[in-house]
């Protein structure tokens, strides 16, 4: 149907009310032919893939995309991408009750968010610390979620140096999420660099499951990580 009929508008008459506010407030016109559908974009001609393009909202870059991949550790990906939503059940919930809302791992000294948690909390600041020493990991330091646009930008792609990076970043969330919660509800307690090692434990005998293709990028993550370049 056309939307121009003898000089006046002639709309369906099942239409949005809100449509219906804008078309009350658009003025007659007088036109000497019927009006005609022209596609003003890819040169003028149409194609279904072309408006498909159009139609579809832009795509959004979500943080947790980098997570996964080589070296993966599912258990590991999954608290990331949860830590990542800022859905682990840390005391600042809205959901949870309690009075003591202090963080158990530097006890209590504050309050516990994925912000203290990750990585401001002494305690895994200590982590931190470890992971540099022992494997060169790098981060921001600017806060839970300020690390986690850095490091979506700073190792995304193939590179093994990167995909190591975001496998100890998962792995050492794990680690210090699986101790928070052996303290929140069991009192067991583990040493900071205690857990630090574990993390990167983890990712070491994941990075020896793989079979890796020898190239200069498998040299420098071995020397790293002190894999013995014959394995077998």
């Amino acid at each position: 149907m056309t939307v121009i009929q003898h000089g006046n508008w002639n709309w369906p008459s099942e239409i949005d009310f809100h449509i219906q506010e804008i078309i009350s407030g658009l003025p007659n016109i007088s036109l000497n032919q019927s009006d005609t559908i022209l596609w003003r974009t890819n040169g003028g001609k149409f194609t279904t893939a072309a408006a498909f393009s159009v139609l579809q909202p832009p795509s959004v870059h979500v943080l947790w995309s980098f997570i996964g991949r080589k070296f993966k550790i599912p258990r590991h990906d999954f608290i990331l991408w949860l830590g990542i939503l800022e859905h682990l059940s840390t005391m600042d919930r809205p959901w949870v009750v309690q009075q003591d809302t202090g963080c158990v791992l530097c006890e209590g000294a504050h309050a516990e968010s994925h912000e203290h948690l990750f990585f401001k909390c002494l305690y895994s600041t200590y982590c931190i610390t470890v992971l540099k020493l022992d494997t060169q990991f790098q981060c921001s330091g600017l806060g839970w979620r300020r690390d986690v646009i850095w490091a979506s930008k700073r190792w995304r792609g193939k590179h093994l140096l990167n995909v190591t990076a975001r496998t100890l970043l998962a792995s050492l969330t794990c680690n210090i999420w699986m101790q928070h919660n052996r303290r929140r509800f069991t009192s067991t307690e583990a040493l900071a660099d205690t857990v630090a090692r574990k993390a990167i434990e983890d990712v070491r005998l994941r990075i020896i499951s793989e079979d890796v293709s020898p190239s200069l990028q498998r040299s420098v993550l071995y020397r790293i990580w002190k894999i013995p370049w014959d394995r077998n």
